[in-house]
Parts: C-alpha cells; sequence; structure tokens
C-alpha cells in the first residue's frame, strides 16, 4: 500500500439500504466500547491464545515413535486437534457495508418520476424471452419475491393496503431491461429490475429485500429461478459486473432527457373514439405523466411502432383487461417530448407496475428508426 496525495474520484461509495456491492468493512469504535479491543488488537489476541503448537509437536513426536494402529490413532488425533484449532482461529467477520457507483449529480435540479433512479437491476441467466413475454416475465418475478419476503408484505411492495383492497400508493414496479436501440439489436430481454417508489427509507427496503437479494453471511448475491413451465426458465441475480451491458446499466433507463420513447406500449385507460380519438389517447397519457409526478409533456405522439429498433410492434404485446368488466384495454407506443429534461425511470399508463408503458431516453445514434 501506499499514500496518495491526489487520489482520483472514487468509483464506488458507501450507500445506506439496498445496494449493488456489499463489502466488509471495518467497524468504528464506539464511546461506550472505550475498554474493547482494537480490531487489530482482537486479532492478535485471538491468535495468540489459539495456537498452541506445542501440543502438535508433541502428539507430531510420538506419532513418529509409534507404529501401525497406534500410528493411525495419533495421526486421527493431530488432524482434529489442528482442525479444531484452525476453526477457532477464524475471526468473528466484520460488519458490512453497501457500496454503489457515485450519484451522478445534474448541472441543475431536476424532476423525477414517483421511482426512485437507482434501480436495483437483476441480470438474466438461462432460457429466457423475446420482450412481448414482458406480463409473464415481470409476474413470475412478482411472486417469488412476494412468497420470499417477510409476510405480510408492506404496502410498498404489495401494491395493497393491509385491508386487502388496491393501494393509492406508489409501489414497486417490475420492469423488463431489454436489448434495443442499438446495433443488431433483436428485442430480448437481459435482465429486469426493480424500481422502488422514491423517499422509501433505505433501511425498509433492505429490511425487507436483503435478504432475498444476497446470502446474509456471506453477503453474496442469490439466484433465484423464475418459470412458468412453457415459456421461459431462466435464473435471476443481482448485477455486480463493473461494466456490465448497456442495457442493465440504470442510467441508460433513468437519463435525464428531455425526449423519451416507449420500449413496451402505454397501456391507454380507457377507449377513446371519434375523429379525434388520438388527440384524446395522447391527452391521456400527458395525464399519465402528471398522476407520477412529472411535468405535462408538451407533446405526445402514439405510433404501433417504437423509436427503438429491436423492439416488436404494439401489437405483438399481450393486452391487459379491465378488472371491472375484463374488456380489452388499448395500447400503443408513444414518444414523449418534455418542456425540460427530467429524471426517469420512466412508467407510464395502466400496466406501469407490470413492466407496461417503460421509456427509454431518445438519444442521438442511438435509435435505429
Amino acid at each position: 500500500m501506499w499514500f496518495e496525495d491526489s487520489p482520483p474520484p472514487p468509483t464506488l461509495v458507501p450507500r445506506e439500504g439496498l445496494a449493488r456491492h456489499r463489502l466488509r468493512v471495518f467497524s468504528p469504535k464506539r464511546p461506550e466500547d472505550a475498554c474493547a479491543p482494537t480490531r487489530l488488537e482482537y486479532l492478535a489476541a485471538k491468535c495468540g491464545r489459539e495456537f498452541h503448537i506445542d501440543r502438535v509437536d508433541t502428539v507430531w513426536r510420538r506419532e513418529r515413535e509409534a507404529s501401525g494402529s497406534q500410528r493411525r490413532k495419533l495421526l486421527t488425533e493431530r488432524e482434529n486437534h489442528l482442525h479444531g484449532i484452525i476453526e477457532r482461529l477464524r475471526p468473528d467477520p466484520g460488519r458490512f457495508q453497501g457500496y454503489d457507483t457515485p450519484p451522478r449529480r445534474p448541472a441543475k435540479e431536476v424532476m423525477g418520476s414517483g421511482f426512485d433512479p437507482r434501480l436495483i437491476v437483476l441480470n438474466i441467466s438461462g432460457r429466457g424471452l423475446s420482450l412481448p413475454g414482458t406480463l409473464r416475465l415481470t409476474g413470475a418475478l412478482r411472486g417469488a419475491l412476494m412468497a420470499a419476503v417477510p409476510q405480510p408484505p408492506p404496502e410498498w411492495l404489495s401494491g395493497h393496503a393491509p385491508d386487502g383492497s388496491r393501494s393509492e400508493k406508489p409501489h414497486v414496479a417490475f420492469l423488463p431491461l431489454p436489448f434495443v436501440g442499438r446495433e443488431y439489436a433483436d428485442g430480448r430481454v437481459m435482465g429486469v429490475a426493480l424500481a422502488i417508489p422514491r423517499g422509501l427509507d433505505p433501511g425498509a427496503a433492505e429490511h425487507v429485500l436483503g435478504a432475498w437479494l444476497r446470502d446474509e453471511e456471506h453477503s453474496l448475491p442469490r439466484r433465484h429461478r423464475l418459470f412458468d413451465g412453457r415459456w421461459f426458465e431462466c435464473e435471476v441475480e443481482v448485477e455486480t459486473r463493473e461494466s456490465p451491458p448497456f442495457s442493465l446499466r440504470p442510467e441508460t433507463w433513468t437519463g435525464p432527457a428531455a425526449s423519451w420513447g416507449t420500449v413496451t406500449p402505454v397501456v391507454l385507460d380507457r377507449h377513446f373514439d371519434g375523429e379525434d380519438r388520438w388527440e384524446r389517447a395522447a391527452e391521456s397519457v400527458k395525464d399519465s405523466c402528471e398522476r407520477i409526478g412529472l411535468p405535462r409533456p408538451a407533446s405526445v405522439l402514439l405510433h404501433p411502432v417504437s423509436m427503438f429498433g429491436g423492439t416488436p410492434r404494439s401489437s405483438d404485446f399481450a393486452p391487459l383487461s379491465r378488472k371491472v368488466d375484463g374488456g380489452r384495454m388499448h395500447h400503443s407506443h408513444a414518444v414523449l417530448v418534455f418542456g425540460e429534461v427530467v429524471e426517469g425511470p420512466i412508467l407510464v399508463g395502466a400496466g406501469r407496475y407490470r413492466g407496461y408503458g417503460l421509456c427509454r431516453p431518445l438519444r442521438p445514434g442511438e435509435s435505429a428508426r
């Protein structure tokens, strides 16, 4: 090691609550622990107290002088004794601290949606599926998570109030992360992400989701199998690579930007008739943006084709049904243009908590259409 007078900017910084990495760190000595040893003193004392090398030498000497069954007995005794020493020599682990990439500081404050821009990204391995299977994938992920967390799940996760009714508060959204808008993009889903409500207490999120995301003892990512018996069978785990693929980077989906395009269609909240139906449908999408805390877009364009190459047409996606009468809800791809730069993630429309209405910033050179 060495001292550096002019260190470069850190690539990882401490983060409370859910974080991409969990690293073992030193525990600071608290004032009430004034009589307790420091970590270094503890390790030195642990080593000096337990390592009885003279006992091992005695057994070894007797083993050389013995023969036959007596030697085998002494050999077993020595191995057991050494194993006991090694076990006792293992120190108590230090505490773990969450670390993540430093937050980007925009030049000025920007408005954001009701979702936290620090997405919890999970990569997918195994037999995945293409983007039109979004509802199946997000449904399987939500089911696996809801079954594993402490019961009953909190309102911010389940989307249901304590009495079982639908929650009126923002809750976790599950969104696909597809390979689109790049050269050779084919629309396959490379990962999924959890978007938690903005302003949620980090400790509450870690308490509920931490054990599902990581092994608590070793703080290593847990793998979870997702399948529906027919369409897909895959495993998901927290994305921890230093340079993940472009589609698995949170900033790919959060901007900030003034222009956004959908990669999964926006579900319209009602049916529109008449010659001006598309204008009224576009106004309803603007209303949806305001409902999630964004400014009203200056313009909205609805179209069956996404601006991002590799994205299937809106007609390829399974429709949602109204809970009231079971009727089919219409959906469409969209382009949202705001009068100012805004921050994502942006999920609009009736199916936003299940992965529909997911937008991505429109950047020069990324779109193939």
